[in-house]
């Protein structure tokens, strides 16, 4: 069966889209994926590492040794760890053993700018904008500010 040649250039398209946003991805976090720096902030973005980065090594710790996420009593008199649960989805770094989270933390925010980037430029491809319109859209936002701190 031929595959139409509408959806041939859509799928290359695609992927062109994804390999400019990995390249571009690449050339921002070198130091990151090349250099031996992890993707941790300590001046003024300190809760990456006080918070998330601790609550990543803690939810790991807990489901290496007690399993699904429940009552903790590592934190304080005790916490729920229910509300964690969406970490194992949403974070997949939390299921990694503990001197592996912050190296995996760059390619974890690498994944998520891939697919934000390619479900942007598939959107902007529907609407049917033209040829570098696409591309342009999906490398702004998921380069921009709020992809890169947020």
């Amino acid at each position: 069966m031929r595959v139409p040649r509408k959806n041939r250039w859509s799928r290359f398209a695609t992927l062109l889209a994804g390999l400019c946003l990995l390249l571009v991805g690449a050339l921002i976090f070198r130091e990151f994926l090349f250099g031996g720096k992890v993707l941790l902030y300590t001046d003024i973005g300190t809760d990456s590492m006080v918070v998330f980065y601790a609550e990543f090594v803690h939810l790991s710790n807990y489901i290496r040794s007690q399993g699904f996420p429940s009552w903790s009593f590592y934190t304080g008199m005790g916490q729920d760890l229910a509300c964690a649960t969406g970490y194992l989805v949403w974070q997949p770094v939390s299921w990694l053993p503990r001197n592996l989270i912050a190296p995996a933390l760059v390619f974890q925010h690498l994944g998520k700018v891939l697919i934000t980037g390619l479900f942007f430029f598939r959107f902007l491809q529907l609407r049917r904008l033209h040829s570098p319109a696409p591309l342009l859209g999906s490398l702004l936002l998921s380069f921009s500010a709020y992809m890169c701190i947020g």
